[in-house]
């Protein structure tokens, strides 16, 4: 699993209350833009360790 001490200063961007089945459409024809921290980031996937703490394929 990955930590950092504080997101913002990593750069990262994430979605603090995604739609409903937003994660399960997530794909190169549909990203997720991130709402909060760095809002130029887009995800086409999950992280692998997210998907492997939630039991998903990667």
């Amino acid at each position: 699993m990955h930590y950092v001490a504080s997101p913002e200063d990593a750069g990262w961007g994430w979605i603090p209350d995604p739609a409903p089945g937003q994660w399960d459409r997530l794909g190169e024809q549909q990203s997720a833009q991130a709402t909060a921290g760095n809002t130029a980031l887009s995800a086409k996937r999950r992280c692998p360790d997210c998907a492997r703490r939630l039991g998903l394929p990667r």
